[in-house]
């Protein structure tokens, strides 16, 4: 039998989930961004890619941030409560509203 995927980001709502693709596509883009900058504007030579992320790091974390605040403006969750967790349930075993009442 094949198990169902396992969530990578189980405490994490759909809005989370957009906020964290975002964020990695940003970076992404930051990265072009600064690689094409420093090869126009930067000396001549290689340049390590901690060199970059010193100054990447930082832009991203402030992305985030503001993401995070964005969506608590507008009344949104990042992480789902701690009673929103669905728990699993095994097989064989009827759903709650069909349950025998004792």
């Amino acid at each position: 039998m094949t198990e169902p995927p396992r969530d990578p980001f189980p405490g994490v709502t759909t809005a989370g989930r957009v906020l964290i693709i975002l964020t990695v596509v940003f970076s992404g883009w930051l990265f072009y961004t600064v690689v094409l900058w420093i090869n126009e504007h930067g000396p001549s030579g290689s340049y390590p890619i901690a060199f970059l992320l010193c100054v990447m790091a930082p832009v991203v974390a402030v992305f985030f941030g503001v993401g995070t605040l964005v969506l608590r403006l507008l009344g949104l969750r990042f992480r789902k409560a701690p009673d929103d967790t669905e728990k699993p349930v095994q097989q064989g075993t009827p759903p709650d509203s069909q349950r025998p009442r004792s």
